[in-house]
């Protein structure tokens, strides 16, 4: 425990050397080392031996000097048992919610608050104090998102040449680049809106524009099958493009900003993908009579 205590101790005085704005909560602020409460207790008793500095130190603080007699008495009269962790905890069992046990070893918990943009800072800090770990939540947790972004990046991309592959083996070369038109144009253009609305790249919008992609392609398929000219063909299409706008776009309404870049990307991306659909029409020729 108490070399637990120093290393907090030292810990803290680098942190607030560094960034003095700094503000760190663990143990220690309320049980100092054994080492430091002998300091402590040394510096109060050359306070304590002369009252006559102590009084007028008082003075200074606009406190009465009359003050100094009675704590004075008190402090010849008081023991002087340094602070014990279970006195501590007896007195107070949260403190017990920094301490953490496992089999006949600990550790302590310390909480430094800070700006995210100095957690590199605190975390060269750390590597100075032998048996400290940094740890900043916000950052793993963003890196983590990182990674998956970049993931979900190459799985677009290897769905875009998974489809486009499929076809080109079911409708031929010409064909297949005509119905790939509406996902293209629709993942151009969203991208290019999100970079205009100042709406970041996450892995939210990765996840809508898969979305898109599968949807972009279905329309294309669906009158690639079916009579493009029919009433009943393009209905169906008008009616799919409607259920996603009111299904995933209306999304794009929301004030939580996962949702708001998902329904925001969704309803871009659907909208151009159904006014770029005909383009994946292949014309007929017609004879003349």
């Amino acid at each position: 425990m108490q070399q637990a205590l120093r290393r907090e101790e030292k810990l803290f005085k680098l942190a607030g050397g560094e960034l003095p704005a700094t503000k760190g909560l663990g143990l220690s602020r309320f049980l100092p080392s054994a080492a430091r409460q002998e300091a402590n207790l040394r510096i109060w008793k050359r306070i304590y031996h002369t009252p006559a500095l102590l009084k007028r130190a008082f003075v200074r603080s606009g406190l009465p000097a009359q003050l100094v007699t009675m704590l004075t008495a008190n402090w010849k009269h008081n023991g002087r048992i340094p602070l014990r962790v279970h006195t501590l905890l007896s007195a107070d069992p949260d403190f017990g919610k920094l301490i953490v046990r496992a089999g006949n070893r600990l550790a302590l918990i310390a909480t430094l608050n800070t700006p995210v943009r100095a957690a590199s800072v605190f975390g060269k800090i750390a590597a100075q104090v032998p048996g400290v770990s940094f740890v900043a939540p916000l950052q793993q947790i963003t890196g983590i998102f990182k990674q998956i972004r970049r993931r979900a990046i190459w799985l677009v991309l290897a769905g875009y040449l998974l489809i486009s592959m499929l076809l080109i083996w079911r409708y031929g070369r010409r064909d297949a680049l005509r119905m790939l038109y509406p996902p293209l144009v629709s993942l151009v253009v969203t991208l290019g809106a999100l970079g205009w609305l100042n709406q970041p790249v996450n892995i939210f919008v990765i996840v809508g524009l898969i979305l898109v992609l599968g949807i972009g392609r279905d329309y294309s398929v669906f009158l690639r099958e079916g009579n493009p000219e029919s009433f009943s063909t393009a209905l169906g299409v008008t009616l799919a493009a409607l259920a996603t706008f009111c299904s995933f776009g209306m999304l794009a309404l929301s004030a939580i900003p996962a949702l708001h870049a998902f329904g925001l990307t969704t309803l871009i991306g659907i909208l151009v993908s159904y006014l770029t659909v005909p383009l994946a029409v292949v014309p007929r020729a017609r004879s003349i009579a």
